[in-house]
């Protein structure tokens, strides 16, 4: 009879340390106003395929990010967009057709750089088989963005796929999170 209260006791013990109230249950993860919810920058990708009105578009992403969907209802695009556990300091991902798309990588590094506070073009590039992709960051360094626009041979649309964080303070290995950002941009396709 000892060894079964022993066992009984050891494991109540553990049970009884990882127990949840009632006021824990349903309740979000802390999440961290500090810093983002995992080095992004190092975050495996692998690839998805989705559609964006009507759209068919595939990208490499990494895993358990909360997809979201809306359709296209008249008087805006309809998107698709994806975020992280932090929605304050996570990269956000998002596929949207937009009304009017730039027509070359001048066009989309001028728009880039025209809204909210001053920005730099830190890259851009042509994609293999047709698109183009520009990356900004605010001089501060505290905003960062990858858009790429493709086009889709079937549907004559184009297809925008962006990605951009914001942290209070300048972002660490902004470079090393760029060419990550860059590299999924770089993975978009529209057939």
């Amino acid at each position: 009879m000892k060894p079964a209260l022993a066992l009984l006791s050891i494991l109540c013990a553990l049970s009884c340390g990882n127990a949840k109230t009632n006021e824990d249950k349903g309740k979000a993860p802390e999440v961290s106003m500090k810093e983002p919810s995992t080095d992004w920058a190092s975050a495996p990708l692998q690839k998805i395929s989705d559609i964006v009105d009507g759209v068919k578009f595939s990208v490499k992403l990494p895993d358990h990010l909360k997809r979201e969907e809306k359709a296209n209802h008249g008087t805006f695009p309809g998107y698709v967009t994806w975020n992280g556990p932090n929605p304050f300091l996570d990269p956000t991902f998002t596929a949207q057709i937009p009304d009017f798309p730039p027509k070359d990588i001048a066009a989309a590094e001028s728009s880039a750089l025209r809204l909210g506070d001053p920005k730099e073009v830190l890259g851009k590039g042509e994609l293999a088989g047709g698109g183009f992709f520009v990356s900004v960051a605010e001089t501060t360094k505290k905003y960062l963005k990858v858009e790429a626009w493709r086009p889709s041979a079937s549907t004559g649309k184009v297809v925008r796929f962006s990605i951009g964080t914001r942290s209070s303070e300048p972002i660490a290995d902004l470079d090393k999170l760029r060419l990550w950002m860059e590299s999924i941009v770089l993975s978009f396709e529209v057939p």
